[in-house]
């Protein structure tokens, strides 16, 4: 008994002794964690739960001259979500819970992730562009962002360490990756984004067992389908509109810079009634939270828009700029057009934020530092809201009158500028068509149906309904012929584009809007003078170096054209009045020869032009412009150099069309493979180049001291550049086995026609004073933006003063002070004299106001006087051509007034207007509120009813 009670003590003492050992360990190991390492682990803890968290500088404003806003910033609330430890193990939750209010309450999840899931398509990529070339880009670059080109690359060469390839070895993976289809990308991501693991409750061991399947899976093919095999279970359970908005938040995740503490968006510009909902429940919304974003906004919604630009998410292609400059690419915007672009340094304010400690729900518990907001400047425009809203009313007005007449009925684009003459403040730029640019700003107003209406319009549809329309005999590729990259060319200028600047970049022939300024360099140089008198013989044919010694070129007047009548004699001023072509005809006849004839001769417009704002040297092209703040193109009046390099930009074109119809001319041939194909080795892509170089190069001769090769020579040396492309082309080889012909016979007959075609025909149209007399009345190669034309007119009628153009006044910051002012900026200037300019002034008042003038019916009764000058300039030399397309000749009016002491110029634009002074009427409303005080003085009524009461937006 006693021994039996000794061991039974002794094993109870052993289990004392073991449990006290162990006390004291974590006793000593607590007083050690809890006051040595107290400090230590109190600063991890600190540091783990500190975050900054920024806060977005809401941009500047934007204001027209008198003070009205056009561009503002208000706040919206979004809901956002923080990854954290307790968001993390209740992410799905969480989920189900915040999509259900979003859907009860009407509001929408952030969708920009471009892999898309419909029951008809099923998965597909979406990038809204037109270009096959570019989707594919940018499928590659999104599977390059979330790791797909990485996996592939461990697949294809998994003994490269280094991580780098190789050119031949990065097309490899490209390739390769091309081929995953949307569908995989879909189940990979389902996979590397944890989804799968997670929402099938997979251990730990669980989801290593399928990684370890993947990394040993021998080729890509393989890997996918293990993936596809395990989202295939996942997809029996959830639909895949439940896995992909479950995705869009895993994928924001994936894609947030990891700069800084930033929550992602799950929802932007939400009702406030659904902010306070989601407010009082979230104490069970770990990670969500609702915050208040300033977001841009424009009042007045379409108002002077192709001015103030939009806004838009930052390209990834330049995520390197930006965050530079501390943007945050993937929330941040930026201004990618008017205004908002060109002065987004000014704008875009400075960032603040605050630092914080969170506890694990991602909540805050304690704000530490506060870094305050710095608000954008703003930007005063020389623009007048008011004017503005009467330009695009009138225009767009304008424009739906013509559309019921049957000459006119395809008049849905144009464009107006208004400029000041004496400053060159740009008062109005309107465009038809145009578009809300709140659509780009405040969230959830972009829908996929915007975008391609905006960036990739359905030109099958359009095309369509035109060709039935017009009672074309045309097909959708006739007019929208498909470019090498997979995208279509709108090659007639059909198509109303929405988001293009018509004002600054649309260039167009000036047809009779030219005449003032041949009036100008004629009287100004002395060939004519005020009271110098012409007879209009109606065909101008007098001159054999013009129309060639059988008078093959033999231009006409308008009213010989019309009723075989002419203008009899004629002065400067009538001229202008009833726009005689014949008169300009003469007039730069004689400044041709004056300046010497030949080559030299051709320039005899050139210099004027530049000092009026309608050309540029050459060699200084970089330097071209108006002046004006956002993008633009520049066009120049006809000379020598500007024609010659104009003519071998088209000649390729004409070339290879020529070649492959098989017929030039006289020249016939077997149709000769000359055109670039994508199917074409590099050796005959150089050879083809080799040719229309030689060609080209040879055009670009004349007029210079060049050696060049005569018509023979020139042929001679194209046999065997042409029998180099016919050896290589397989295209050719059928074309003329069909015919059973021999290539030599046809090279030599193809090496003529293009001797005939660079020589005689293209050369001598370069050195022709044809081009100098068609050009004196505003066609040819003369083409004008709008913004240019009324930068011209405002020059001559202010006295000879080109003015730079611009549309901001000053920049002031937040407390109103001012921190840059532009003043008005010569550029140039002529001195006119006081009898030239009112001889030119005279004939553009007598258009406006005088029996015959072109323009006289659209101003009667109007009490102000005005000067004014149409132009019907046509699209295309060829009317056939023109009418085939359904094109008619361009509306184009210029005008200025007061005629004694003009302020303002105005160039009104209607494509396909078919006459000048079809633009007329929208002047017209624009003098009326201009000058409405004074015209309210005479009891004057205006024609267009919204003249005096344009309603503006006017902030609150």
């Amino acid at each position: 008994m006693d021994k039996q009670k000794k061991k039974k003590i002794s094993r109870y003492s052993l289990l004392m002794a073991v449990m006290f050992t162990i006390s004291i360990v974590i006793i000593i190991r607590l007083v050690y964690l809890q006051v040595y390492k107290n400090g230590e682990y109190e600063d991890k803890a600190n540091v783990a739960s500190r975050h900054f968290v920024e806060e977005k500088a809401p941009r500047g404003k934007i204001y027209d001259s008198k003070g009205n806003v056009l561009a503002t910033s208000i706040e919206t609330y979004n809901v956002t979500f923080s990854d954290t430890k307790n968001s993390k193990a209740s992410f799905y939750s969480t989920m189900n819970s915040i999509f259900k209010i979003l859907d009860d309450n009407g509001e929408k999840q952030k969708d920009e992730f471009k892999l898309q899931y419909s029951k008809d398509k099923g998965y597909y990529f979406e990038f809204n562009v037109n270009s096959d070339k570019t989707k594919k880009a940018l499928e590659l670059s999104f599977k390059r962002d979330r790791g797909i080109t990485d996996f592939i690359k461990g697949k294809l060469f998994p003994d490269n360490d280094s991580g780098d390839l190789n050119e031949q070895e990065q097309k490899q993976v490209d390739e390769e990756a091309a081929k995953v289809t949307p569908e995989q990308c879909f189940d990979y991501l389902l996979c590397t984004y944890s989804m799968y693991s997670d929402l099938s409750n997979l251990s730990k061991s669980q989801s290593a067992e399928l990684s370890d399947k993947v990394s040993s899976a021998k080729s890509v093919k393989e890997a996918l389908n293990i993936y596809t095999e395990a989202a295939k279970q996942l997809k029996l359970k959830y639909s895949a509109d439940k896995l992909r908005r479950y995705m869009l938040v895993k994928d924001a995740l994936k894609m947030q810079s990891f700069t800084s503490y930033n929550p992602i968006n799950i929802a932007e510009n939400i009702k406030k009634d659904t902010a306070f909902i989601i407010y009082q429940k979230l104490v069970n919304l770990p990670g969500v939270y609702v915050e208040l974003e300033p977001v841009r906004t424009y009042p007045n919604k379409t108002l002077a828009c192709s001015v103030l630009g939009y806004l838009s998410s930052i390209d990834s292609s330049k995520k390197e700029k930006y965050e530079e400059q501390g943007y945050d690419i993937s929330n941040d915007k930026i201004g990618v057009s008017g205004i908002e672009a060109a002065f987004e340094k000014y704008l875009k304010g400075t960032k603040g934020g605050k630092t914080i400690k969170v506890n694990s729900q991602g909540r805050q518990t304690e704000e530490l530092s506060q870094l305050e907001v710095q608000p954008g400047n703003n930007v005063h425009l020389t623009i007048d809201a008011e004017l503005q809203a009467v330009a695009e009313r009138a225009l767009k007005e304008n424009l739906e009158g013509l559309q019921k007449s049957h000459d006119t009925k395809n008049a849905t684009r144009g464009a107006v500028v208004v400029q000041e003459v004496n400053t060159g403040r740009i008062l109005a730029l309107a465009n038809y068509p145009n578009y809300d640019p709140n659509t780009f700003s405040i969230p959830g107003l972009l829908t996929d149906a915007k975008i391609k209406e905006y960036f990739t319009p359905d030109y099958e549809s359009y095309a369509n309904a035109y060709i039935a329309k017009n009672g074309l005999n045309k097909t959708y590729d006739d007019l929208f012929p498909k470019n090498s990259d997979g995208s279509r060319n709108d090659q007639y200028e059909i198509y109303p584009k929405i988001m293009y600047n018509y004002a600054t970049e649309g260039l167009m022939p000036p047809g009779s809007t030219f005449k003032p300024f041949t009036s100008l360099v004629g009287l100004q140089q002395g060939v004519i003078t005020p009271s110098t008198i012409i007879r209009d013989e109606g065909v101008f044919d007098k001159y054999p170096e013009v129309s060639g010694a059988n008078k093959t070129y033999a231009p006409v007047c308008e009213e010989y054209m019309l009723n075989h009548g002419t203008h009899g004699n004629i002065n400067v001023s009538d001229a202008l009045k009833v726009s005689c072509n014949y008169f300009f005809y003469e007039t730069a006849y004689r400044l041709w020869k004056q300046a010497g004839g030949g080559i030299k001769g051709l320039n005899a417009f050139a210099d004027y032009a530049e000092k009026v704002g309608l050309g540029y040297n050459l060699k200084n092209k970089d330097d071209a412009g108006t002046g004006i703040e956002i993008a633009e193109k520049f066009g120049n009046a006809y000379n020598f150099d500007s024609f010659k390099e104009n003519l071998c930009l088209y000649a390729k074109f004409d070339l290879v069309s020529a070649l492959e119809k098989g017929q030039y001319g006289q020249y016939k041939f077997v149709p000769f493979d000359i055109g670039n194909k994508d199917t074409d080795s590099e050796e005959l892509k150089k050879a083809k180049n080799n040719v229309k170089d030689m060609v080209i190069n040879r055009i670009r001769q004349q007029g210079t001291s060049a050696n060049a090769l005569g018509y023979n020579e020139f042929v001679k040396s194209l046999k065997e550049p042409l029998t180099k492309v016919a050896s290589l082309s397989d295209v050719y080889k059928e074309e003329i086995k069909k015919r059973s012909t021999s290539v030599n016979s046809q090279i030599e007959i193809v090496a003529e026609a293009l001797g005939q075609f660079t020589i005689y025909d293209k050369g001598r149209a370069v050195t022709t004073p044809a081009e100098i007399i068609n050009a004196s009345i505003g066609q040819g190669t003369n083409q004008f933006t709008p913004l240019q034309l009324a930068g011209y007119i405002s020059t001559i009628v202010n006295g000879g003063t080109r003015y730079k153009a611009h549309l901001v006044d000053k920049i002031t910051d937040v407390d109103g002070k001012n921190i840059d002012e532009f003043k008005p900026e010569v550029l140039s200037k002529i001195d006119i004299s006081p009898q030239n300019l009112n001889a030119i002034k005279v004939g553009m008042n007598a258009v406006n106001e005088k029996g015959g003038g072109t323009a006289a019916a659209r101003w009667t009764g109007f009490p102000i006087q005005t000067g004014g000058k149409t132009g019907t300039a046509s699209y295309t030399s060829d009317p056939k051509v023109q009418a085939s397309v359904g094109r008619a000749a361009y509306g184009v009016y210029v005008s200025f007034a007061p005629l004694d002491n003009p302020k303002i110029a105005v160039c009104a634009v209607i494509y396909d207007g078919a006459a000048g002074n079809n633009a007329a009427p929208i002047a017209r409303a624009i003098y009326e509120n201009y000058f409405k005080e004074e015209l309210k003085k005479q009891n004057y009524k205006p024609q267009a009813s919204y003249a005096y009461d344009p309603v503006i937006a006017k902030e609150k």
